[in-house]
């Protein structure tokens, strides 16, 4: 394992376990076995790491969210892909802390620029993604793609933060919750034309390769 990738995963456990604000740089180079300069010679401030991990943890996202629907057979609709999005979502604790914004673990991290910067972005990928789906067919061509993205955002993270009570609720679980949103989410915006079965999954590669494209280097 290189320095940067022992760097940032040890990053991610403290930050998980203790919170951004009681993570020292020094506790993150005794959690990864290295001199605390090491980290230094990387990134300036403890700030600096946790918006580059931000980065770095989006892109691994965004290859979960591509695996699961690559492996699903409903994949390529527009319900597959949304469904598939919030599962891959909910396997990385760090991006999805970030989603609902955790005050454990982002603590005054809220109050950085690069925060602000990359919630900004978030919201703007949003607004390309929607621009896509609409190009390809799968939303309507009808609605306003930048006031439809702030609604999926908003939505997004209910769904993410909303408390499920199994004890009261046992005929339900998040699985399911998911297929009925995604459902209406579908009758609201979708086209309800005949696609090939990998129209979504075309989109979604279109849209990970350009996010690849414009992530800042590692070098």
């Amino acid at each position: 394992m290189n320095t940067r990738k022992r760097i940032t995963e040890a990053t991610i456990r403290l930050v998980l376990r203790q919170g951004y604000d009681k993570t020292t740089i020094q506790d993150i180079a005794r959690e990864a076995g290295l001199a605390r300069g090491t980290i230094y010679t990387k990134w300036q401030t403890k700030a600096d790491l946790f918006a580059a991990i931000l980065w770095s943890e989006s892109m691994r996202y965004l290859d979960t969210w591509y695996s699961l629907v690559e492996r699903d057979p409903d994949g390529g609709s527009l319900h597959g892909i949304y469904r598939n999005a919030l599962l891959a979502l909910r396997q990385n604790p760090f991006i999805l802390a970030l989603y609902t914004q955790n005050r454990l673990v982002v603590g005054s991290f809220v109050h950085e620029e690069s925060f602000a910067e990359s919630m900004n972005g978030m919201v703007l990928w949003n607004v390309r993604w929607m621009n896509l789906l609409q190009e390809h067919g799968l939303i309507r061509h009808d609605i306003d793609v930048e006031a439809t993205a702030w609604i999926e955002v908003i939505f997004r993270q209910g769904l993410l933060t909303m408390p499920l009570d199994l004890e009261a609720h046992p005929h339900l679980d998040y699985e399911t919750i998911l297929d009925l949103f995604f459902t209406m989410v579908g009758n609201f915006v979708g086209t309800h034309t005949t696609l090939t079965a990998d129209a979504g999954k075309v989109v979604l590669k279109e849209y990970i390769d350009a996010f690849k494209a414009q992530m800042p280097s590692t070098d």
